[in-house]
């Protein structure tokens, strides 16, 4: 897919990127874009997504992440993570980690 559809306005590509690139560049725009917006801190590489439900408010997501070690040995780790649904006063919506 061209870079000019994947681009978002929180974060343009470099002058010059081509309109077809290869798959790193496309990771170290995204790795990129999530920085600039203040969710990488937040955001888990490597994962997969097993399953999503909600009950109430609240939301379960059960995830697997891959981890490589320096060695090569690759070890899989699976968690869990609740969070509730809050509004705020002008009722926007918030996740609240658990």
């Amino acid at each position: 897919m061209s870079t000019r559809l994947l681009e978002t306005t929180l974060n343009r590509f470099p002058a010059g990127t081509e309109d077809f690139v290869p798959h790193d560049v496309l990771k170290d725009y995204i790795q990129s874009t999530a920085i600039v917006s203040g969710v990488h801190d937040s955001t888990l590489y490597n994962t997969g997504v097993n399953k999503v439900s909600k009950s109430g408010n609240s939301w379960t997501v059960e995830t697997t992440t891959l981890d490589i070690e320096n060695s090569g040995l690759a070890t899989q780790t699976s968690s869990t993570s609740v969070s509730l649904l809050v509004l705020d006063a002008s009722m926007n919506q918030i996740l609240t980690k658990l």
